[in-house]
């Protein structure tokens, strides 16, 4: 725990190592195993502090690219509530709407729906075409990252597009997407993707942001850290490559 604000929550703590470490995890190789390992912790303290006993749900953004708005998600009732105000974009209705974030200061949660503009970058089709024609871990990360990842954040809007998107807790159904994308991509070809870890020259600029050790010809290595900003363990790329070991143990529908 690291509540460095003595009025901030527990679900304040994942923000502030977010904003904590953005550089060192957006941009760059470490970001789909980086974001694993942060949205695991997330599950683990939903579970482990909250009394939740599911899953951590992932948001299937492709059901929802002919028309965004109409998510059930952002149902006042039973979803995560809908859009901000027409003039600061605070949420005014539905679950969330008397949340106060406290990062990167005192605010309101706030979203502003552009998905018209961005919708025909997260369909079937896009997302099948990047999971089959990417032939390396730097091709997908890559393609996924400054694709359907950041459309989505940009669609939302408010908090999402900011180093302090976590304050909309749609940020985790989102990464759990992106997470389950990874997996699939991988389970393509599980004896070598599992281990598929590079960059390329174009990346080590933005990789030299983000600390790595024993590093191979592409810059990157499956040594590399992952550092949490005090939420969780700090482990290595390595950990959790797989996501069928003990340490995370579970897996994606395969449908």
């Amino acid at each position: 725990m690291i509540r460095p604000w003595l009025s901030s929550s527990r679900y304040d703590d994942f923000v502030y190592a977010h904003l904590g470490m953005f550089n060192t995890s957006h941009g760059v190789a470490a970001s789909l195993p980086w974001h694993r390992w942060y949205i695991q912790q997330y599950e683990d303290a939903l579970r482990n502090e909250c009394g939740y006993d599911g899953t951590l749900a992932y948001w299937d953004w492709t059901l929802d690219a002919g028309n965004a708005t109409k998510s059930p998600l952002w149902s006042n009732e039973s979803g995560f509530g809908g859009n901000g105000s027409s003039v600061e974009h605070c949420l005014e209705d539905g679950p969330l709407a008397l949340m106060r974030p406290k990062y990167p200061e005192p605010h309101c949660l706030r979203r502003n729906f552009q998905f018209d503009i961005q919708a025909a970058h997260f369909t079937t089709p896009v997302i099948e075409d990047l999971i089959s024609s990417a032939k390396t871990y730097h091709e997908f990360r890559r393609g996924l990252e400054s694709g359907p990842h950041k459309w989505i954040h940009l669609g939302i809007g408010g908090e999402m597009p900011t180093p302090g998107s976590t304050n909309d807790p749609i940020f985790f159904l989102h990464h759990a997407q992106i997470d389950r994308l990874w997996w699939k991509w991988q389970h393509r070809k599980p004896n070598g993707r599992l281990r598929d870890y590079d960059a390329m020259e174009e990346d080590l600029k933005n990789n030299s942001k983000s600390e790595s050790s024993d590093s191979g010809a592409s810059g990157v290595s499956l040594n590399d850290p992952l550092k949490l900003y005090g939420i969780g363990e700090d482990i290595k790329v390595e950990d959790v490559m797989s996501t069928e070991t003990p340490l995370l143990c579970y897996k994606y529908p395969t449908a």
